[in-house]
């Protein structure tokens, strides 16, 4: 169990503000932090981390105080076993591959091999990063972070720099790595259908605090009574007089559906939505909008 209940003074577009955190994580949980930018997201990984100071409160990590302002305990990093990847990889770029994960290793030398192996990264270990791709750098970024046998695994938006298809791949790949070494881990993203791909839980951030806080389908769904549903991002609209076409990216695949003219004014490209389907009826439903002034939870219109 994670448990934070701090605070720390932070500049955001819309100049100081405070920011309260009282947060519980459960062990082995996939957890999002969503929210618009400045909403003190990364700042609360940080604070977990030991890279940031809270300015007052505690973190309890299953049982051990990591900080207490009162009490003056602030537990270095190195004493917090947690892993962080960030989104620009922070790959030494003079080293290779392997260079990389020795140093990162430590005493944890001897699992390189098997981590190496299962990242698919066995043939590239005198490669220096920058003859990688992104999704390889960020693939090194991960097993370096998996050497050191962390309890704890941060990731700081790691999938923003990379193609679609590659992302979907390392989706996959990093629930894997959640549950076969057991982890607490937490990522940051802006993207609802990769919320709904990975997380548990999501803590929706705004307003200087956590507004929410549930499963996917409690803060972004719609509770419907359905045979099938699928998150996906609207690529393009076409109107004719008497119906839309829309077609909704979902995971590695498009799919099409066909709704009212009148109900076409709720939807535009770039939008994310449900597709569901009930009895055979397709439906095409927006998903909850947060809006990042104030992040209120918009009524859902169905069609």
């Amino acid at each position: 169990m994670i448990s934070m209940k701090i605070s720390k003074k932070i500049f955001s577009s819309d100049g100081p503000r405070t920011l309260s955190v009282d947060l519980d994580i459960n062990r082995r949980e996939f957890i999002s932090f969503f929210g618009p930018s400045g909403a003190g997201k990364t700042t609360t990984l940080r604070m977990l981390a030991g890279l940031t100071k809270p300015d007052s409160g505690t973190i309890v990590v299953n049982g051990r105080t990591w900080f207490d302002s009162e009490k003056k305990i602030n537990l270095p990093v190195q004493k917090r076993n947690v892993g962080y990847v960030f989104q620009n990889y922070a790959l030494f770029p003079t080293m290779t591959v392997r260079q990389n994960l020795e140093y990162a290793a430590g005493k944890n030398a001897a699992s390189i091999d098997m981590i190496m192996l299962m990242m698919g990264l066995e043939a590239f270990g005198n490669v220096l990063p920058a003859r990688l791709s992104g999704g390889q750098r960020q693939r090194v970024a991960l097993a370096r972070t998996l050497v050191r046998a962390p309890d704890i695994l941060l990731l700081d938006e790691p999938l923003s720099a990379i193609d679609h298809q590659m992302r979907c791949t390392l989706q996959g790949e990093i629930v894997k790595l959640h549950r076969q070494f057991n982890l607490t881990s937490i990522i940051i993203t802006h993207d609802i259908t990769e919320i709904f791909t990975m997380a548990d839980m999501v803590a929706v951030f705004g307003n200087g605090a956590v507004q929410t806080h549930g499963t996917p389908d409690a803060v972004f769904g719609h509770h419907l009574s359905t045979k099938f549903r699928v998150t996906g991002k609207i690529v393009a609209i076409k109107t004719s007089d008497v119906a839309s076409v829309i077609t909704v990216q979902a995971g590695g695949s498009q799919t099409k559906v066909v709704v009212d003219v009148e109900q076409t004014d709720q939807f535009c490209a770039g939008q994310d939505v449900v597709v569901a389907a009930k009895a055979f009826a397709p439906l095409l439903l927006p998903l909850h909008k947060i809006n990042s002034i104030d992040l209120r939870i918009a009524e859902c219109n169905t069609i």
